[in-house]
């Protein structure tokens, strides 16, 4: 995996300062209009101009639905954060309920 460095800029949703992305495939640069997700609490967003975050387009939310790497992206962000799906199905971090 490999850390791009980006302005800093809080993420949308929990207003966490997000200053870095990490590719998945090793060599990806993010550029205007990838989509990302929040490393803490896992909101999905775009990269507009100057790789500032804006929020996903209502077209955007329809093509990303399903979408295979951000799925692998959703699993490894889980693994990171220490997130475990109980037995009631609904995911909660560890230690916390």
């Amino acid at each position: 995996m490999r850390e791009t460095r980006t302005p800093p800029g809080a993420c949308l949703a929990c207003g966490k300062i997000v200053d870095a992305v990490t590719s998945l495939d090793g060599g990806h640069r993010p550029k205007p209009n990838d989509i990302t997700l929040c490393l803490y609490c896992g909101h999905i967003m775009a990269f507009g101009e100057g790789l500032r975050m804006r929020p996903l387009t209502d077209a955007e939310m329809v093509e990303i639905a399903g979408d295979r790497t951000l799925l692998k992206a959703q699993r490894a962000r889980a693994a990171v954060m220490g997130h475990k799906r109980p037995a009631d199905g609904r995911s909660r971090p560890r230690g916390l309920g």
